[in-house]
This record gives structure tokens, C-alpha cells and sequence, in this order.
């Protein structure tokens, strides 16, 4: 019986490796760009592909505007299904943004520090 399941997990952890890698040959550049635009509310068509790599459970890539606003993006990829993107506005040099938009703060952001 700990030998059936041990070849299910294991039969399991091999079909589920490297979905990321697999995920970020076969998607397309549009298809990234579709997901960075519902992440971060910028229309498609003002968004270009940066850059872009596969992990073993993710895709990560990196989206900039025709403003210069650049957006590191990540989702996570597992057989034939894949998460919504998740995209953080950064810096030229690669760095998370501090800076905060006066509506952006609420109550628990007030809280935490944040605003």
C-alpha cells in the first residue's frame, strides 16, 4: 500500500514539474499581454513584452508602457491551467515602487504604515 502511494506522488510531482517552462514556450505574447492588462487595468494595446522566463511552476515577465512605466508579472502554471497574473509597478532598475496615489490609501494600509 506505501508503495502505491509513493508512485501516485511521484507520478504526480513528474507530471506537475516544470509546468512554468512549458507554459511560457507555448503562450504567446499576446496571451501575456492579455493577462498583464486585467493585473494592472492598462489597455493591451498600450502594454510591450519586455522580457520573459519559466520557472518550474511559473512564468515571469516584465511589461512596460508606452509612458515608461515598467510592470514585473508573474503566474503560477500547473498541467493545462494557469493562474491570473500578478504585476507590480517597478523602477527602470528593476526596483519595487514607493510611490502611493493619494486615493489609493484606506483604512488598513493607514494602519500598516503604508500611507
Amino acid at each position: 500500500m506505501k508503495n502505491k502511494l509513493l508512485l501516485a506522488v511521484v507520478a504526480v510531482s513528474s507530471l506537475l514539474t516544470a509546468c512554468g517552462h512549458v507554459s511560457n514556450a507555448v503562450l504567446s505574447e499576446q496571451d501575456l499581454l492579455d493577462k498583464a492588462e486585467f493585473a494592472t487595468g492598462i489597455s493591451r494595446d498600450q502594454l510591450t513584452l519586455v522580457e520573459r522566463s519559466g520557472s518550474l511552476d511559473a512564468v515571469e515577465y516584465r511589461v512596460a508602457t508606452k509612458k515608461g512605466q515598467q510592470f514585473r508579472c508573474y503566474f503560477t502554471s500547473a498541467l493545462a491551467v494557469t493562474s491570473d497574473a500578478v504585476c507590480q509597478e517597478i523602477t527602470k532598475d528593476g526596483k519595487k515602487t514607493t510611490k502611493k496615489k493619494t486615493g489609493d490609501c484606506n483604512a488598513l494600509l493607514k494602519a500598516a504604515g503604508k500611507c
